[in-house]
């Protein structure tokens, strides 16, 4: 994934859904956002990437919880990523 260039002011359709069309700059800010809110609660002001890979585990602990398919659940990322960049 890493051979596509990040395009910052790309928008996609609506999804149907009646979600805001945000960019992919906007989408990023977003996830760093709640990322770093993520990381001051564990006590470091910095965005790290163990902090990405503790969030993820986090999420499929409340996957795993709630009965949810975490796979499934990032599968279904991917393709939106991957139609969104």
């Amino acid at each position: 994934m890493a051979d596509k260039k990040f395009k910052p002011n790309k928008k996609t359709t609506n999804d149907g859904l009646g979600r805001s069309v945000k960019t992919n700059g906007q989408k990023a800010m977003e996830a760093e956002t709640l990322l770093l809110k993520y990381a001051h609660v564990r006590s470091n002001r910095h965005l790290e990437d163990y902090h990405i890979s503790d969030l993820l585990a986090d999420i499929r602990h409340l996957c795993h919880r709630d009965g949810r398919d975490f796979d499934e659940l990032v599968a279904d990322a991917r393709m939106h990523f991957v139609a969104e960049r």
